[in-house]
């Protein structure tokens, strides 16, 4: 009942429902070149990594995934927030008994490239899937925006360190991981991007996927020669692997797993005017493939 009430909304709303997959598109992603994308990795004959994660919300009559495109903060490319059932009233501003997962894509993003519409679906795609994972579990609550909330006084207590992963269960597995990282980086929410290094449905970790998908997944090919030749000159014939590599890192740039991997690839940082630790070589790269790149997926 309460799923119907959210589909008639929706609609009434300009928005679009695909009652299979249990996915709500709101008028602002419905007909985008973001949703656009979207079709292209549901409908691919193979069962890629987006589809797996997408077919989890399906199977579940009490979660709900929707989608919409509008402004967002700080340069960010997207953003993904949880609302548990009758904790808070759902982005469409319904009462409703379903969890609800909102995956925002910038509008800055609707107008760039189809690869970094890829990366950004993905990577939230990411968030919403381990959000519910979690949730499940009973290891996230959220805040009244729909941020994860993880108690490190209540759910750290008996880890025990330098424990092993494989003694554990599935819950206190992904326990164990979120409290090493918060005692590592106190009062650093970086811990939702770290959990992108964890392995996932085939052992490879999420962003290891994702970076398979976008190689496997993009046009390539059809890419402007401008683009082609300058990241043919960045990483010669390897530039589609390269360039894979490169944006899936997109997001986690402040995790420990991104600052190695970069030591790792002589990719060197310095500070910018805030302060910050920033890596021009590898945000070049990433400019180059949103500014640059194919825009036309409808």
């Amino acid at each position: 009942m309460a799923f119907a009430k959210l589909a008639v909304e929706t609609i009434c709303n300009r928005g679009d429902v695909d009652f299979e997959k249990r996915v709500f598109k709101a008028e602002s992603f419905k007909d985008s070149e973001t949703e656009c994308i979207h079709n292209k990795l549901i409908n691919d004959t193979a069962n890629n990594f987006y589809k797996q994660m997408i077919a989890t919300f399906s199977t579940d009559d009490f979660e709900v995934l929707n989608f919409e495109v509008g402004a967002l903060p700080n340069g960010d490319w997207g953003y993904t927030t949880g609302h548990e059932a009758n904790t808070a009233t759902n982005p469409l501003g319904l009462e409703i008994n379903l969890d609800f997962y909102t995956v925002r894509i910038s509008n800055l993003i609707e107008s760039s490239s189809n690869v970094s519409q890829m990366v950004i679906l993905c990577h939230e795609i990411i968030h919403a899937y381990m959000y519910n994972s979690l949730d499940n579990l009973g290891i996230i609550t959220y805040d009244t925006n729909g941020n994860p909330e993880f108690n490190t006084t209540i759910q750290c207590t008996d880890i025990q360190p330098n424990i092993s992963l494989n003694t554990l269960s599935e819950k206190d597995r992904w326990i164990a991981l979120i409290c090493a990282y918060n005692a590592n980086n106190p009062g650093d929410d970086e811990w939702t991007h770290t959990l992108f290094n964890t392995a996932n449905f085939d052992l490879n970790t999420y962003r290891v996927n994702l970076e398979q998908l976008i190689l496997n997944n993009h046009d390539w090919d059809n890419e402007p020669i401008f683009l082609k030749s300058y990241l043919q000159g960045e990483f010669g014939s390897q530039w589609k692997q390269k360039a894979s590599e490169f944006i899936s890192w997109k997001g986690l740039e402040k995790t420990d797993e991104f600052i190695a991997w970069a030591q790792n690839n002589n990719i060197s940082s310095n500070l910018d005017t805030n302060g910050e630790i920033v890596y021009p070589e590898h945000s070049l790269v990433i400019i180059n493939l949103r500014d640059l790149g194919k825009k036309d997926c409808l």
